[in-house]
């Protein structure tokens, strides 16, 4: 029969010890992230925005843009909405491709995207205000996070979206014949 002496119970302990660091460490990896956000312009206020390589992905293909009054109460609101182009040679964060939505002269704080979006696919939106001949710059946002000891800073983007994957999973894009 084995006995056990003070230095077994020294390695249990020890074990445990570290088995309940290591799930500490975890747990301020997993719920010790923050983000922040600095606005250029308009603040963008759904969708909701974030690190610019992950971007929130929005319920409809027909996405309702909203953000932040001008100060200016006369000003009306620009908007655009530009498709990331899927270059796998060019491996870019921002890569704008066509125009899929643009508006002017938009009165409200708010904007419908028409006509509706392809599934699956990442999308970049601005803003900017109008009165007269007086035309502000397009709206942008730089992004910094912290995971961990992970630290990521992204600049001057204009805001992301995802649009949802629909029933199976693959993309919606139509394909040229």
């Amino acid at each position: 029969m084995l006995e056990r002496n003070d230095g077994d119970k020294g390695i249990v302990l020890y074990a445990r010890f570290a088995r309940l660091v290591n799930l500490l460490l975890l747990a301020c990896l997993l719920f010790n992230t923050y983000g922040c956000a600095t606005y250029h312009g308009i603040r963008a206020i759904s969708p909701m925005v974030r690190y610019p390589g992950s971007p929130h992905t929005v319920s409809s293909l027909q996405p309702m843009l909203e953000w932040a009054p001008s100060e200016d109460k006369e000003a009306t609101y620009d908007v655009i909405v530009v498709e990331q182009l899927s270059d796998a040679q060019n491996h870019k964060l921002f890569n704008p491709g066509r125009t899929v939505f643009y508006r002017e002269g938009i009165t409200d704080t708010k904007v419908k995207i028409e006509p509706p979006l392809v599934l699956d696919t990442v999308y970049w939106w601005t803003i900017r205000t109008r009165n007269g001949d007086k035309v502000s710059d397009w709206s942008r946002y730089d992004f910094s996070a912290s995971y961990g000891y992970v630290h990521m800073w992204s600049k001057n983007y204009p805001y992301p979206f995802r649009t949802p994957v629909n029933e199976n999973g693959l993309s919606d894009k139509p394909t040229s014949q």
